[in-house]
């Protein structure tokens, strides 16, 4: 992929672009639902952006919250949809996992004030009868049902 864009004298052209609210600085991660219709994008102001890229709007058709508790708002470094599409959850740098409902946009958990990890590095979802979250932190893989 790089050298094929070294070979070309100009930079490629976006087909479509999205724009970000006024108060968001930027994007850290992505996640595309199974409809291939909503875009959920982890905003650096730690709320969750979602475009209905099915549509011609630019700008979020919604947004998931931020934890409420201020000094827990951090850095999400990676955001997972649930293979049923029913959850998104977010790993931060401040060692809080964050889990929403995508239907109703609301937080599933409130985040400890006392987070259990230093950084959580990565997220995933495990699909088996019971639904279950894999978090990834420096030393460990811990494994959270999700009821």
């Amino acid at each position: 992929m790089r050298r094929t864009y070294c070979n070309l004298s100009d930079l490629p052209k976006p087909m479509y672009s999205l724009d970000a609210p006024p108060y968001v600085s930027g994007f850290s991660c992505l996640a595309l639902d199974s409809s291939l219709m909503l875009l959920y994008a982890r905003a650096q102001d730690s709320t969750i952006q979602i475009y209905d890229v099915g549509t011609s709007k630019k700008m979020p058709v919604s947004e998931m919250p931020a934890p409420s508790v201020p000094k827990l708002i951090s850095f999400h470094i990676k955001i997972k949809l649930s293979p049923d599409g029913r959850h998104l959850v977010a790993g931060s740098s401040n060692g809080t996992l964050n889990l929403w409902n995508t239907k109703t946009r609301q937080p599933l958990i409130e985040p400890s004030e006392d987070p259990q990890f230093e950084e959580l590095t990565g997220v995933d979802w495990i699909q088996n009868q019971k639904q279950e979250t894999l978090v990834r932190t420096p030393t460990v893989v811990p494994l959270y049902p999700i009821s």
